[in-house]
């Protein structure tokens, strides 16, 4: 499903906003 998507750029979005939510928790 996203591996049209999945994109070295997608993964540092990801990373980015997983990043966040983690450092709120």
């Amino acid at each position: 499903m996203l591996s049209q998507d999945w994109t070295p750029l997608t993964t540092i979005v990801v990373f980015d906003i997983i990043s966040e939510h983690w450092t709120m928790g």
